[in-house]
């Protein structure tokens, strides 16, 4: 499965990239969302399932950052988003499509 490198969140593309580990204020940082710069990095380094639960919480970052700027999610709040989001859509597959419909 490929992962996209733009994600739209309400209007706003959002670049994602792919790459080896930098080293931000923490050397064990492995997701980043710089939502001044529209910009989601995941360590390209991971696994393919661990990729997608970074890029999956980094979004919920984006997400918060977008729609409450001020007071977005604390980190423990983003972890508890991210899993609880991961384990319904891997529980209910195809939930996505159910909800949405199929992409045009």
């Amino acid at each position: 499965m490929t992962l996209p490198t733009t994600i739209r969140i309400a209007g706003t593309d959002y670049a994602v990239s792919f790459a080896p580990s930098v080293s931000y204020s923490d050397p064990d940082t492995i997701g980043r969302c710089v939502s001044q710069d529209q910009a989601l990095w995941v360590d390209g380094n991971l696994s393919a399932v661990r990729q997608r639960q970074v890029l999956l919480h980094e979004l919920v970052h984006a997400v918060s950052n977008h729609f409450a700027p001020g007071c977005e999610l604390t980190e423990s709040q983003v972890q508890a988003v991210e899993r609880g989001l991961w384990a319904l859509f891997k529980d209910n597959p195809g939930l996505g499509a159910q909800l949405f419909g199929s992409a045009t």
